[in-house]
């Protein structure tokens, strides 16, 4: 493995972090403001996300172990802005 390959997957594995953050930013945000073009933009982070998280899949470095791991990564990253999203909504209307 040389420092080329390397710095790609460092590159893709910042990309995979940032666009996943900022995938439940802007969903989030979306959501909460009911704003549907923001809820649409969390979307291209969410597309950069899988992107970036296929490379890393199809990255040879990695054993079979890692590869089902960043699966189930971009799997539960997809998942869970929704998910803490209607938990926090559940527990603000318990308290109304």
């Amino acid at each position: 493995m040389n420092a080329e390959t390397i710095l790609k997957m460092l590159i893709a594995g910042f990309s995979f972090t940032l666009s996943a953050g900022l995938y439940a930013f802007f969903y989030a945000l979306g959501r909460l403001s009911n704003s549907f073009l923001l809820e649409l933009f969390s979307f291209v982070f969410a597309f950069l996300m899988i992107l970036s998280g296929f490379f890393l899949v199809v990255c040879p470095v990695f054993t079979l172990f890692w590869k089902l791991l960043l699966v189930f990564s971009i799997f539960a990253y997809l998942i869970i802005p929704k998910g803490m999203l209607w938990i926090v909504k559940k527990l603000h209307q318990k308290e109304k």
